[in-house]
């Protein structure tokens, strides 16, 4: 549940109960309740000592990374384009663009880490001085243990990225 975008639990709890209780969509594709409904309330912008970079990957379909390294966690925001099949948050993104994953790992850790189960905000590629560069202002939420989340704030403006000026909208 997104509060700062006017969802309520309500309303998504009354959705998966049509769901759960429409039995011919149930038939064919099977249906369970949800196990968790968690709020995804932004924090507000606060300081923070982090770094940004980015990396592209040209192909098929193309990747952009956003990397983030705090003074704890490094967090990664994945985009995919032209946009496929993926995770459909909240998050204003420019067209053709989708998001592949957000992850959280300790700085210190070599393992992949965890995955996001929310974001929401704005990510932007726009041209400044003839090059490509990347502001987001966003917020991923990650599972804890005991069943509530964290939110991972991205505050980066103008952080270069190695993509065509024509790529850049």
């Amino acid at each position: 549940m997104y509060p700062g975008i006017g969802s309520s639990l309500d309303e998504i709890i009354a959705a998966d109960m049509a769901i759960h209780n429409d039995t011919a969509a149930c038939a064919g594709a099977g249906c369970s309740r949800p196990q968790d409904y968690v709020c995804c309330a932004e924090p507000p912008p606060a300081t923070e000592s982090a770094s940004y970079e980015t990396s592209v990957l040209i192909g098929g379909f193309d990747r952009v990374r956003l990397h983030k390294a705090g003074a704890a966690n490094c967090s990664t925001l994945g985009l995919v384009g032209p946009k496929s099949a993926g995770h459909e948050y909240p998050v204003e993104l420019p067209a053709q663009w989708g998001i592949e994953q957000i992850t959280r790992a300790p700085c210190s850790s070599s393992t992949t880490g965890a995955l996001a189960i929310g974001a929401i905000g704005k990510f932007t590629l726009r041209s400044s001085n003839n090059a490509c560069v990347v502001d987001a202002h966003l917020t991923a939420f990650f599972p804890r243990a005991d069943g509530g989340v964290d939110a991972e704030r991205f505050d980066a403006e103008a952080v270069p990225v190695t993509l065509a000026t024509a790529q850049c909208k």
